[in-house]
């Protein structure tokens, strides 16, 4: 069965959230402004840029195979550091450069680990 309409897991991550910060608030954990025009407004690309991710992260499933898509999701943080490097900006830190190794390296240990599998099974 598909779900016709995929835009409403994003209403309803939304809705959780806001629930989970005004719980939050009731049980004294946390404390929350109110929200104002200008923050907002600040916010704004964030949410565009976040809701476009996840378009084209849908879109991406419906046309490539799973293993191709994670692939491309793991890889995209090295992908960036790469391209800003490229662009002309400046080497990133020591600390970015191994937080990045370290989940590409899990990653490809993982992808090791599912390709010996894979093969052992004959499913390759």
């Amino acid at each position: 069965m598909q779900w016709p309409y995929p835009n409403s897991f994003l209403t309803l991550q939304m809705v959780a959230s806001i629930l989970v910060v005004y719980a939050m608030k009731a049980w004294g954990l946390a404390t929350v402004q109110p929200l104002q025009l200008r923050a907002a407004k600040a916010l704004c690309p964030v949410v565009f840029f976040y809701n476009t991710n996840v378009a084209f992260a849908l879109a991406a499933v419906k046309s490539l195979s799973i293993p191709v898509y994670h692939v491309l999701k793991r890889l995209t943080p090295v992908m960036v550091l790469i391209a800003k490097f490229i662009l002309g900006g400046a080497p990133p830190s020591k600390e970015v450069t191994l937080s990045v190794l370290t989940v590409v390296s899990g990653w490809l240990s993982f992808l090791f680990c599912e390709l010996c599998c894979a093969l052992s099974f004959g499913f390759m």
